[in-house]
């Protein structure tokens, strides 16, 4: 798509704004491109709003084997990752007693913004999904009589969107006992089947910036540039020694995957019903049991 002798991305390259904003409005209009040819409202059959950095792989080719120049073949789970996120890379999770302490310190908090956030948390360490997938639910995904929970959509806070999944899937979460007891608990008794879940002590929806306030923490300067620490849920279980480290919101996904895959789960079942493969599960999430040894046969 070309605007005059430029294209779109070339003037936004050379146009005066900030990087990150540069990022959110080729995001917007990438999403947007996407939905248009999903639709089949385009001819065009290549996304004119990718940046030029080379050529993007798949997902999946970074779980694939590679042939060496002298023709040997590297195994996925020997090649270095080269990923920006280090929570992908970060395989740690809590355990079970540390999830449970995190939760009920959420639920017992003297601030009613955390509290607010605690049914949040508990889904996402009951559930393993992608915050922004919680973020986006809205009760007409809850099917409380086929016992399911439909993702479909997700929230990206950056261009203040819901969009498709990280993946652009479909899925099916059964509920099991705990799961429903918490959905049932917090169901209003008079709701909107189209209103989200969950929702900030303003009526907003939940963004990854208000999660790391409450999880993190945040710092704010005062009248005379003096930095005011405000510690985190989190943080502050760490700090009084109540949990052994901090880890992410997003370990809260690793946290249900490591658990699960420890407590027998059928891997394949896992991957499913987390969007992902078992060879991510392998590579990413799942944590080996430190305490485990091996079986005397």
């Amino acid at each position: 798509m070309r605007v005059g002798d430029l294209t779109i991305v070339d003037k936004l390259l050379i146009f005066p704004v900030c990087s990150q904003n540069r990022k959110l409005v080729l995001a917007a209009l990438s999403e947007a491109f996407l939905r248009l040819q999903s639709q089949g409202k385009t001819k065009l059959t290549a996304n004119p709003f990718v940046l030029p950095t080379g050529v993007t792989k798949s997902k999946t080719d970074k779980y694939k084997s590679t042939i060496n120049a002298d023709g040997t073949v590297q195994p996925w789970y020997e090649i270095q990752d080269t990923e920006t996120n280090p929570s992908e890379r970060d395989r740690r999770a809590f355990t079970k007693e540390e999830r449970d302490i995190i939760i009920r310190a959420f639920y017992e908090s003297n601030k009613s913004n955390v509290r607010q956030a605690a049914p949040l948390i508990e889904f996402l360490f009951l559930t393993g999904c992608r915050s922004g997938e919680a973020f986006a639910l809205t009760w007409n995904n809850i099917r409380f009589d086929r016992n399911q929970i439909v993702i479909h959509k997700s929230y990206a806070g950056s261009i203040k969107q819901v969009k498709a999944t990280k993946n652009s899937d479909t899925r099916l979460f059964v509920m099991y006992p705990r799961l429903r007891d918490l959905l049932l608990r917090i169901k209003p008794a008079s709701v909107n089947p189209a209103s989200l879940i969950f929702m900030d002590v303003f009526d907003n929806i939940f963004n990854s910036g208000t999660l790391g306030n409450i999880w993190l923490g945040n710092s704010v300067k005062d009248a005379d540039g003096n930095t005011i620490k405000y510690p985190g849920v989190v943080t502050q279980l760490v700090e009084s020694g109540a949990i052994s480290c901090y880890l992410s919101p997003y370990h809260t996904r690793h946290t249900f995957i490591t658990l699960q895959a420890r407590a027998g789960v059928d891997l394949v079942m896992l991957a499913g019903i987390c969007s992902t493969g078992v060879d991510v599960i392998m590579k990413h999430y799942l944590e080996h049991d430190k305490s485990a040894t091996p079986l005397n046969i």
